[in-house]
C-alpha cells in the first residue's frame, strides 16, 4: 500500500472522477437524478457536512451521459451576478459579448457545446450571509428571466439547512422556487460502513470483520447517524499510519492502539496549528476566513492582512503567504483561484475555527462590518450615521483599524448630527421667547381692559341714583296734584257762594293739574332714561366680567404653557440620560443611576410610559450588573415551536419529535417522545399548550391531546401541500389548518374525525390564518397580498385589504378584534374585523415581517422582522417609536408574551430567550440591585447643578 493514492478524501467533496470510491448514497442519488427533471430548478439542502457537494458533483454526474450533462459550478465570490457571467465566459467557445444579455450568453453556451447547461450554485447561502438586498434582487429577477424563456438549462441550488428560509425572499419573484427541493440526510450506519468498506475494497485494503461496526461505535457512541467529515479525516488518518507500517489491512487492534476517539477535526486542526513556527499568528490568519457566521468565506492576501489589522495584528506580507502555502499543504486550505482567493476545505474546519475567535474580536469584526456596510449606503444614498449607530461604534473607534473612507465618513456623520442638534436647539429657543413676549401682551391688554370696566361701571351707579331721585320727586309731583284736585272739589261746592273766590280756585286748580301733568312726564321720561343707564351699566359690567376671565384664562394659559416648558424641558433631560446611560462609563452603577433617573423624570412629567431610548438605557445598564442569564437551553434539538404554561412551565417541540415540559425555576425537564420517522416541519400549539397540531416534511398533518398523562394524536387527512398556519377556536373544539396546498381546513375535534368538515379553496397559497375572539370569523392572508374576512358559520368570503407584498404574518388581538398583518416588504396593516375598517398602516421595517405576536389583556404587539429585530409596540398607539429588542444574530423560528408581559422567543441556536417589556418593572428591580445613589458631585456634572437634587433610589 505504500506510495498508493489514499481512497479516502479527506475534506475534499468527491468529483466525477471519483465514482469508483464513492459509496452509501445510492437512494439519494436515484432521488436527486428523478427531481432533477421535475422542474428547471432544484433546492439540495441540508447539515454542513452530509455530503450535498458530492453528491451532485459525483453521485448525479456519473448519472449523466456526457452528451447530456454541461455542468458549470458557480460560488458568490465577490458578486454572484458577475460570478455567473464569468462563469458563463470560461466555458464559452464562441466569445461572448461583455455587455451582451445573460439569457444570450446561456443560449450560446448551449450551442457551443450542444449540452443542456446545469448551473450548479455551491454554498448557496453565502448570498444570504454577504450579498446585498440590491445583488439578490438582481439575481433573482436575471434567474426569473431566464426560466421563462425555452432555454436548455437548469438550475441546482445547494445550501445549508439553516439558511432555507431565506428562499422566502424569491418566493415573490419565483412562487415555485420551494416546491422542487430534497434534504440531504446525515449518513446512517449501514450507507457509513459502505463508506469504509467500498473504497477498501477497491484498493485491495482488507478490513477486519467488526472493524467498520467498531469504528463508528468509537467516532459516534450515541448517535445513530455519522458526521461524514468526522469519518473521512479518521480514515485518512489511519490510512496514513498504516500506510508508514506498509500494512495493507484496517484491523481492530489499530483501534485499540488509538484509544478513545475525541473531536476529530478539532484535534486534526490543533495538530496543524502547533507545528507552525508561530501558532497564534497562524490562527490569527485562518481566523480571515471564517465569516460572522461561522461559515467559510472566500478571501485574498490583501483582505487577510486588513482582518489581521482589525484583530490589532499587524503581520508582514510575506509572512502572510509563508502561511498560507504551509495551510494548503496541510490541507487546511484549498490552493488559490482563479480571482486569487483562498478559501477553507470545509465548512466543518470554519466552524471548529469560529470557536475560537474572542467575543471582542467578534464585537469588533461586526462593527467593521456594519461601518463598510453604512458607507456602501452613504456612497449610493447620501444616509450618514444616526446617533445610535455613532454610540454603538463609540467603544470600539479607537481599537479599529479603518481606511481613510470610513474614518472621513465616521467625522462627516457626527459633524452632521452635532448641525441638526444646533438646529433644533435654535428653534425651541426663539419659540420660548416667542412665546413669552405674546403672553405678556397679552396680560397688560387684559389689565387695561379691566380698569376701564371698572370706571364704566362707577358712572353707571351714579346715574342709576340720579334716576331714582328723579322718581321719587315725580312721585311727590303727583301726590301733590291729587290734594290740589281735591281742594279744587271743595271750592267748587262752595262757588254759589262766593263765585269769584271759585273762579279764581279753579284757575288755580287748572295751573297745578298742568304742572302735575308736566312733572309725571318728566318723570316717566327720567325713569326711561334710569332703565336705560341701568341697562348700559349692566353690558359694560358683563363685559368687564368677560374681560376678567380672559385675563384669568390667558394667566391659566400661561401657567399651563410655563408648567407644559417645564415639562418638555424634564422629558428632554429624561432622553438626554438615557442617551448618557448607554454610554460605557467605568461605573455600571453610574449607567444604572442615570437610566433610573431619566426613567423617574419621565414617569413624573407624563412621558411616554413605554420609551424605547429609557427602555434601551434600562435593559442594557441592568445586564452590566446582574449576572442572571436570559437564556434557557432546553434542548440540542431544533425547536420547532413553543408554548408558555405558565409563570414557570414553557413546553417546546422539537425537530425529531421530542415534547419538553421545562420548569425554567427549577430547571426539571419532563421529555415525551411523539413516535413518527418522519421530521417535524410546523408545529403549532393552542395558547393553553394542550393540544398540537403537527405538519410533517412528508406532509400528513397530527392532532396530539396533551391534556392526558399520555400524549395521543389522530391524522388530519386533507392536505396535499406543507401547512403553514393553525387557528384554534375558542370553543375548544374547531381548528383551522391552511398553507401551500391553497386550501383552508375546518375541523371538529371533539369528534376525532380524520376528514375535514369544510374545505375552502383559494387561488393562492395561504400563508397565516387566525380566529375573532367570539369565533364567528375567521381571517385569512394569502401570498397573492389579500387579506380575506370568512364570516362563520355559512363561510361568506369578504375582501378587506390588498397589498402588492406578499403576507407572511397575521394575528387577531382579542382586546378589540383587531387583525395586524405583516408583509414581505416590512409593511404592517391594522384592521378592525367587527368595523371593517383599516385602523393603521405603517412601515416597520425594510425586510419582511416573519413573526406577530399579541399580549390580548395588555394590548402589546410583539413583531420579529428578518434584520434579526423584535419591536414592542401598543395596540391603541402603534405611530409611537416601538420597544426594540436586538443584538440576537440568529433567526427566530417563534416569538410569545407570558402573562405579565415579557416577551419569549425560541432562535436556530434552539435555546429560549426571554426579555422584560415593562420600565417599571426593569426600574423597581434595577433599585433593589443597586448599593447606592448617586453623589452630590456626580448628579452636578451627569445631570446638572440647576436641576434640584434627589435620591435617585428613596430607600438606599
Amino acid at each position: 500500500m505504500a506510495g498508493s493514492t489514499s481512497p479516502f478524501k479527506f475534506l475534499d467533496s468527491y468529483t466525477k472522477e471519483d465514482k469508483d470510491i464513492f459509496f452509501g448514497r445510492d437512494k439519494e442519488i436515484e432521488e436527486l437524478y428523478s427531481k432533477v427533471f421535475e422542474s428547471k430548478l432544484i433546492l439540495v439542502y441540508g447539515a454542513s457536512g452530509t455530503g450535498k457537494s458530492s453528491l451532485i458533483n459525483c453521485g448525479l454526474a456519473n448519472k449523466f451521459e456526457d452528451s447530456d450533462w454541461l455542468p458549470v459550478n458557480v460560488r458568490r465570490g465577490n458578486n454572484i451576478n458577475s460570478s455567473l457571467a464569468q462563469n458563463i465566459n470560461s466555458q464559452a467557445i464562441t466569445p461572448v459579448k461583455a455587455k451582451g444579455s445573460l439569457n444570450k450568453s446561456i443560449q450560446s453556451l448551449y450551442l457551443d457545446h450542444f449540452k443542456p447547461v446545469y448551473f450548479i450554485f455551491d454554498q448557496f447561502e453565502e448570498l444570504f450571509i454577504f450579498g446585498t438586498v440590491e445583488e439578490r434582487s438582481e439575481f433573482i429577477t436575471s434567474i426569473k428571466a431566464i426560466l421563462e424563456e425555452e432555454i436548455q438549462c437548469r438550475f441546482i441550488f445547494v445550501l445549508r439547512g439553516e439558511y432555507l428560509e431565506n428562499i422566502a425572499e424569491f418566493e415573490n419573484v419565483i412562487p415555485d422556487f420551494f416546491e422542487n427541493r430534497i434534504r440531504i440526510e446525515k449518513m446512517t450506519r449501514t450507507g457509513a460502513i459502505e463508506c469504509i468498506t467500498g473504497p477498501c475494497n477497491v484498493h485491495n485494503i482488507e478490513v477486519e470483520e467488526d472493524f467498520a461496526p467498531k469504528l463508528l461505535e468509537k467516532l459516534s457512541p450515541d448517535k445513530a447517524e455519522i458526521e461524514l467529515t468526522y469519518l473521512q479525516v479518521f480514515l485518512d488518518k489511519l490510512y496514513k499510519e498504516s500506510e508508514t507500517k506498509d500494512a495493507s489491512r484496517f484491523t481492530l487492534k489499530m483501534l485499540t492502539d488509538l484509544g478513545r476517539i475525541g473531536d476529530v477535526l478539532s484535534d486534526f486542526l490543533e495538530e496543524q496549528i502547533s507545528i507552525l513556527p508561530d501558532s497564534e499568528t497562524g490562527l490569527t490568519i485562518l481566523k480571515a476566513f471564517v465569516s460572522l457566521r461561522g461559515t467559510k468565506k472566500q478571501i485574498g492576501i490583501e483582505e487577510i492582512k486588513e482582518f489581521t489589522q482589525t484583530l490589532g495584528k499587524d503581520i508582514p506580507d510575506e509572512t502572510i503567504e509563508s502561511n498560507i502555502h504551509q495551510f494548503v499543504d496541510l490541507r487546511i486550505l484549498r490552493d488559490k483561484d482563479d480571482n486569487d482567493k483562498y478559501e477553507l476545505r470545509h465548512d466543518s474546519l470554519a466552524s471548529k475555527i469560529y470557536e475560537k475567535i474572542t467575543l471582542l474580536e467578534k464585537e469588533l469584526l461586526e462593527v467593521r462590518q456594519f461601518l463598510y456596510n453604512s458607507y456602501e449606503e452613504y456612497t449610493k444614498r447620501q444616509i450618514f450615521l444616526r446617533a445610535d449607530d455613532l454610540k454603538y461604534i463609540a467603544p470600539y473607534e479607537n481599537k479599529l483599524f479603518l481606511n481613510e473612507s470610513i474614518t472621513d465618513f465616521i467625522t462627516v456623520s457626527k459633524k452632521e448630527i452635532s448641525r441638526a442638534k444646533q438646529r433644533k436647539r435654535n428653534i425651541v429657543i426663539v419659540l420660548s421667547l416667542l412665546l413669552l413676549v405674546i403672553f405678556a401682551g397679552f396680560t397688560i391688554w387684559a389689565l387695561r381692559e379691566r380698569s376701564k370696566a371698572i370706571e364704566l361701571n362707577v358712572v353707571a351707579e351714579l346715574q342709576k341714583n340720579e334716576a331714582l331721585v328723579a322718581k321719587e320727586n315725580a312721585i311727590n309731583a303727583k301726590e301733590e296734584a291729587l290734594e290740589a284736585n281735591e281742594k279744587a272739589v271743595k271750592a267748587q261746592k262752595r262757588s254759589e257762594e262766593n263765585e269769584n273766590l271759585a273762579l279764581i280756585a279753579k284757575n288755580q286748580a287748572d295751573v297745578a293739574k298742568q304742572q302735575a301733568l308736566l312733572l309725571k312726564d318728566k318723570a316717566v321720561k327720567s325713569s326711561l332714561f334710569a332703565v336705560q343707564q341701568t341697562q348700559i351699566a349692566k353690558e359694560e359690567a358683563t363685559k368687564a366680567d368677560e374681560q376678567r376671565q380672559l385675563a384669568e384664562q390667558l394667566r391659566v394659559d400661561a401657567e399651563i404653557a410655563s408648567n407644559k416648558a417645564k415639562r418638555l424641558s424634564y422629558l428632554a433631560i429624561a432622553q438626554s440620560l438615557a442617551f448618557k446611560a448607554t454610554l460605557k462609563y467605568d461605573d455600571h452603577e453610574v449607567n444604572g443611576l442615570l437610566a433610573l433617573q431619566a426613567y423617574k423624570f419621565n414617569d413624573r412629567y407624563g412621558g411616554y410610559f413605554r420609551d424605547p431610548l429609557i427602555y434601551e438605557a434600562l435593559s442594557t445598564s441592568y445586564k452590566k450588573i446582574d449576572n442572571s442569564s436570559n437564556v434557557l437551553k432546553i434542548s440540542t434539538e431544533q425547536v420547532s415551536s413553543f408554548v408558555i404554561i405558565n409563570d414557570s412551565l414553557i413546553r417546546v417541540i422539537c425537530a425529531n419529535g421530542e415534547l419538553i415540559s421545562y420548569n425554567f425555576k427549577t430547571a426539571e425537564k419532563d421529555i415525551v417522545k411523539l413516535n413518527s420517522s418522519v421530521p417535524i416541519n410546523t408545529a403549532y400549539f393552542n395558547e393553553i399548550g394542550t393540544m398540537l397540531v403537527v405538519g410533517y416534511e412528508d406532509k400528513t398533518v397530527k392532532l396530539w391531546d396533551l391534556k392526558g398523562s399520555k400524549a395521543v394524536s389522530h391524522k388530519l387527512k386533507g392536505h396535499t401541500g406543507l401547512i403553514r398556519s393553525v387557528a384554534f377556536h375558542s370553543n375548544g373544539e374547531i381548528i383551522a389548518t391552511a398553507g401551500r396546498d391553497k386550501k383552508i381546513m375546518f375541523w371538529d375535534i371533539s369528534k376525532q374525525s380524520q376528514e375535514p368538515i369544510k374545505v375552502l379553496k383559494l387561488e393562492t397559497r395561504i400563508r397565516a390564518i387566525d380566529f375573532s375572539k367570539s369565533g364567528n370569523m375567521l381571517v385569512s392572508g394569502g401570498e397573492d397580498g389579500n387579506v380575506i374576512l370568512w364570516h362563520l358559520p355559512n363561510y361568506e368570503e369578504q375582501l378587506i385589504a390588498e397589498h402588492s407584498a406578499r403576507i407572511l404574518s397575521l394575528k387577531i388581538s382579542h382586546k378589540n378584534d383587531y387583525a395586524i398583518i405583516g408583509y414581505s416588504d416590512g409593511v404592517v396593516l391594522v384592521y378592525d374585523v367587527v368595523n371593517r375598517t383599516k385602523v393603521n398602516e405603517l412601515k416597520v421595517s425594510n425586510v419582511g415581517i416573519e413573526l406577530i405576536n399579541v399580549h390580548h389583556s395588555q394590548g402589546l404587539v410583539a413583531i420579529y422582522s428578518s434584520d434579526k429585530k423584535i419591536r414592542i409596540y401598543a395596540l391603541a398607539d402603534m405611530q409611537k417609536r416601538p420597544l426594540l429588542i436586538k443584538g440576537y444574530s440568529d433567526r427566530m423560528n417563534a416569538i410569545a408574551f407570558n402573562k405579565t408581559g415579557q416577551v419569549f422567543a425560541v432562535g436556530r441556536d434552539n435555546n429560549v430567550r426571554f426579555w422584560e417589556s415593562d420600565n417599571k418593572v426593569i426600574a423597581d428591580r434595577f433599585c433593589k440591585k443597586l448599593g447606592r445613589n448617586l453623589t452630590l458631585d456626580e448628579w452636578n456634572v451627569l445631570i446638572g447643578e440647576d436641576i434640584q437634587y434627589e435620591n435617585t433610589c428613596a430607600d438606599k
